[in-house]
């Protein structure tokens, strides 16, 4: 409430400055271009313009040509500045776009912006704020006028493919985009209350007469979108990501085991046991440097020195906190690209394994092991424990069974980690790649369907192996392996990863402003036109749609032919639906509980 105080009081104040200040204030004149008939009047509007500054422009208004259409005509070089009964230009909703959403800068710092360049402008933040919205109402229909030329663009090329997938924050209503994965660019972005048919159908259809019907559709495993797709496209075929296919199968191969490891060191308190240890050696290792009585070896040992003159005893307890460390650094095993691709709690367990076997060439001499710290031998005796526990056995044994099982189905997909961040490759493949892969599955699924004939199997091999092939069997005519021909460059692109880093690249637009982790309030106040921004960042785009770099924003939003109502209805169909209340002016009325009945007479009399 102070905020909104204070920006209201920083807005009157501008305001009485510009009164103050008229003036003062240049003053240009806009005729008519070729208009033949009288002048039927002069409008004077002040306008502000992040190049020009604030200025006041008379518009000179004319009669048009004769005729039983004929309408008043203004001037057009006005009407390039700045939007019709607007008071700021489409150089100053551009530059606020660019620097807000683009560019990651606070509203503050915009304004502290504009007032430091020349010449300078005062705007408050609560005018800032809507025209980041007008930015985004014009980004929208900048896209949708540009339909016929990026529909035109696919056709030259001679192949389209589409990637669809939603995403949502807890609370909000569900951005849903349709993405052609080779080039880029996201085609259409809807929000709707859930991913159901009633409203993913529309925008298929809708994408596809804006922009094309597309070759192909690529979707994760989502039943809904299974039935959308040949339901609003008949006859275009849909496959099923390989990545999240992928996802799907790990999850269900290490759903047991992980649960069963979990709870075996769960029991035997693994974890807790050791955060205890750490934070004890770690305190008394700090109390002997403040004392003098030893150096920081840690450190000596992170540069490589040799560590001689220690007493073994001295050794062996940070040795032992080196081992503390070095178990808790078992995420850098995996390749960032998270559960099930990288199963943290294996190779956690792994490093346990490990441990126990190193030290074991000091347990192995009884003078050694005599002369080593109490907390040495805890610390070795609780890592034996759990490796010795028939559970963690049982389970490590399963999980490992689980990985092996994975680890062969993702090397016949050829979803092995690539690049510096695998969790955002889109895993192409070549017409090539794509038989192969073809022929190794074909071979994986008849290795699975002899397994599940074998009445000698484990029921462990036989349980992961029927996952893998219940999977498989389930997904195989949605592989679109053998179905399309390879797109540009001879690749195909048989992931919606591409969608996921879309997704990734608006939030990050988000936090990059104010920081929050959470974006409900965000998702439930932006419009669809927000998850179009990342196709200013692509050149291909910029080049198709403005013509140029972003500095030819101003001018294509000035080109704009806009739908009735303009801005004013758009914004009025972003604001957020107020389910479940009713207003207070609606509660405090006289005789409310009365008019509420009102809905059926009888009703109401019976309650007299």
């Amino acid at each position: 409430m102070a905020l909104l105080v204070q920006d209201l009081c920083q807005q009157a104040i501008a305001q009485l400055q510009a009164a103050a200040r008229w003036p003062g204030i240049p003053t240009y004149r806009f005729p008519a271009e070729g208009a033949p008939g009288p002048v039927l009047k002069s409008r004077a509007r002040t306008v502000v313009s992040a190049r020009q500054g604030e200025f006041v422009a008379v518009e000179v208004i004319r009669a048009g040509p004769p005729g039983p259409e004929s309408q008043p005509q203004g001037s057009a070089v006005l009407a390039g500045l700045v939007p019709r009964r607007s008071a700021y230009a489409f150089d100053l909703i551009g530059q606020v776009g660019v620097q807000t959403f683009l560019d990651g800068h606070t509203l503050a710092q915009v304004r502290q912006t504009l007032r430091s360049q020349r010449p300078a402008v005062e705007i408050p933040l609560s005018t800032l704020q809507d025209l980041k919205m007008k930015f985004l109402f014009y980004v929208g229909r900048l896209h949708q006028a540009a339909a016929p030329q990026i529909k035109d663009y696919f056709q030259q090329r001679g192949h389209l493919r589409w990637a669809i997938d939603g995403t949502v924050e807890p609370g909000t209503r569900v951005f849903f985009g349709v993405k052609e994965p080779e080039s880029g660019w996201l085609l259409a972005c809807r929000k709707m209350p859930t991913e159901n048919r009633a409203d993913i159908e529309p925008c298929l259809r809708a994408t596809a007469k804006d922009f094309g019907a597309p070759e192909q559709i690529w979707h994760d495993l989502r039943p809904v979108l299974g039935e959308a797709c040949p339901s609003a496209l008949p006859g275009v075929p849909h496959y099923v990501c390989h990545y999240h296919l992928t996802a799907d199968v790990g999850e269900d191969l290490y759903r047991g085991p992980q649960a069963a490891l979990g709870k075996a060191m769960q029991a035997l308190k693994l974890n807790g046991r050791l955060k205890e240890q750490r934070r004890g050696q770690h305190e008394r290792l700090q109390a002997q440097v403040r004392q003098g009585a030893a150096a920081p070896v840690l450190l000596a040992l992170w540069a490589g020195q040799l560590l001689t003159g220690r007493s073994f005893p001295t050794l062996i307890r940070e040795i032992l906190l080196a081992c503390h460390l070095w178990l808790m650094d078992f995420a850098s095993e995996g390749q960032r690209q998270g559960f099930p691709f990288d199963p943290h709690l294996l190779y956690f367990h792994r490093r346990v394994v490990r441990v126990v076997a190193a030290l074991g060439v000091v347990r192995v001499h009884p003078k050694l092991w005599a002369a080593a710290p109490a907390a040495v031998r805890n610390f070795m005796d609780l890592l034996t424990t759990y490796v010795d526990d028939p559970q963690v056995q049982a389970s490590a044994a399963w999980f490992e069974k689980a990985a092996l099982g994975f680890e062969r189905f993702r090397g016949a997909l050829r979803l092995s980690a690539r690049g510096p961040a695998p969790i955002h490759e889109a895993y192409v493949l070549t017409a090539q790649d794509a038989r192969a892969t073809q022929s190794d599955l074909t071979d994986l699924l008849e290795d699975l369907r002899r397994q599940a004939r074998q009445e000698d199997l484990p029921a462990q091999d036989r349980q992961l192996g029927a996952i893998m092939l219940t999977h498989l069997e389930r997904y195989w005519p949605r592989l679109g392996l053998s179905q399309g021909g390879a797109g540009e460059g001879g690749l195909i692109v048989r992931t919606t990863n591409s969608m996921e880093t879309h997704w990734t690249q608006g939030k990050r637009m988000c936090r990059q402003i104010h920081g929050r982790s959470q974006l409900t309030r965000d998702f439930a106040a932006l419009p669809a036109e927000f998850m179009l921004l990342p196709n200013l960042r692509l050149a291909s785009y910029r080049q198709l749609v403005l013509g140029g770099d972003l500095d030819q924003l101003p001018h294509r939003f000035a080109d704009l032919s806009l739908p009735q109502g303009g801005y004013h209805e758009w914004r009025q169909e972003q604001r957020p639906e107020p389910f479940g209340r009713l207003p207070k002016c609606v509660l405090r009325e006289d005789h409310f509980l009365e008019e509420l009945l009102n809905f059926w007479p009888g009703l109401s009399q019976t309650a007299h």
